[in-house]
């Protein structure tokens, strides 16, 4: 299910000081859709959501992906394997928090902005932000796949990757929308790891 920015912005649109409850329900709701609906074809980030304007930061320039951004632009341009071998040398490497951030804008910040401009951030977030969920439970499927096959380091790897990616997207320092998703990827990331924990003490107890 493809988030819509035109239903987004009937239902979520803000006044300063208020909570966009609407905008953050609309978002949860499509996270919790089940892995049988993803769709066959990635969304591409949209120009907008590249521009260093709405981001806070520009893109990164090296060849080797810096920043959640270049992942991204990776993922939706079907380079699956190259976008989540990028996750996983970031997680790998201790990236700062500032790497997984697609968007380095505060709630209050997004809030004091004139609403025009609330519009046209929002729909680049809603978008990049469904890029980046697609990426994630690809990542999950890869890990549950890793743990089933006794890849026990891989697929503990691959949810440590993801939970960096939540755990940078949720708390004060990113808007309520991006604190939704980020908090969706830290559970889903926790669980399996907690699979991997249970399928080690069950094989321990068998020996």
């Amino acid at each position: 299910m493809v988030l819509s920015a035109s239903r987004t912005r009937r239902s979520a649109r803000c006044h300063a000081g208020t909570v966009r409850i609407p905008c953050v329900a609309v978002v949860l709701w499509s996270l919790m859709l089940p892995a049988c609906r993803e769709r066959a074809a990635q969304p591409a980030v949209p120009q907008a959501a590249s521009e260093s304007s709405l981001h806070g930061a520009p893109p990164s320039t090296d060849a080797v992906p810096r920043d959640i951004l270049a992942v991204i632009e990776l993922w939706s341009g079907g380079r699956k394997d190259e976008a989540i071998a990028a996750l996983l040398a970031s997680s790998e490497s201790g990236a700062p928090a500032t790497q997984y951030r697609p968007y380095h804008l505060t709630e209050q910040q997004f809030i004091a902005l004139p609403a025009a401009e609330q519009d046209t951030r929002r729909a680049a977030m809603v978008a990049t932000f469904e890029s980046l969920r697609n990426l994630v439970r690809e990542t999950e499927r890869r890990a549950r796949e890793s743990a089933a096959a006794g890849h026990r380091a891989e697929a503990e790897a691959l949810y440590r990757a993801m939970k960096a990616v939540g755990s940078a997207n949720t708390g004060p320092e990113v808007t309520s929308l991006a604190d939704v998703v980020g908090k969706s990827f830290v559970k889903w990331a926790d669980a399996g790891l907690a699979a991997l924990a249970e399928r080690e003490r069950d094989s321990s107890t068998e020996r």
